[in-house]
């Protein structure tokens, strides 16, 4: 277990974990968002069956729900430019989400036909 590894300079170590960081936000923020966004919708519903109190209470956590929706939608779209600001190393085009598929029964489907109809699935 070694503190300094001789391949790469710290600048180097910075960038890549400027590129990771990226990955993250580019992967868990939308889905965070989306989930907020479904949870103050849920939380507005509730509150309307309420009295004026907790009508208002569960009114004012819907909107910080989705202010915070917003801004973490706001993070995902500037974030890559920030960090290529501050770090010219980090690659801006792979800061997004892969699903990697794993497992057996995984393929592809086809696409066609007439009227957007498909057709296909999952080959084994």
């Amino acid at each position: 277990m070694g503190f300094v590894v001789a391949s790469s300079t710290g600048i180097a170590r910075i960038s890549d974990a400027a590129t990771q960081m990226c990955n993250d936000l580019a992967c868990v923020l939308p889905v965070v968002s989306m989930l907020m966004i479904i949870g103050a919708g849920v939380v507005y519903a509730a509150g309307q069956m309420m009295g004026a109190e907790t009508r208002a209470r569960a009114n004012t956590w819907a909107t910080a729900m989705l202010l915070g929706a917003v801004i973490g939608i706001l993070i995902v779209v500037v974030a890559p430019s920030v960090l290529h600001t501050l770090y010219a190393d980090v690659d801006v085009d792979a800061c997004t989400c892969v699903a990697s598929l794993s497992g057996s029964g995984s393929g592809t489907g086809t696409t066609g036909g007439t009227g957007g109809s498909t057709s296909g699935g999952v080959t084994g």
